[in-house]
């Protein structure tokens, strides 16, 4: 039997870490250039 809503919350788990992910390696490198500090 299926769970649609359990795929969806994977899912937007999955898109949340993504995000997390493209957040923290912009910042890092911007960091690491002294770009915002």
């Amino acid at each position: 039997m299926r769970r649609p809503h359990l795929a969806d919350l994977f899912l937007t788990f999955q898109g949340g870490l993504g995000i997390a992910f493209f957040a923290v390696v912009v910042f890092g490198l911007g960091d690491w250039a002294g770009v915002w500090s």
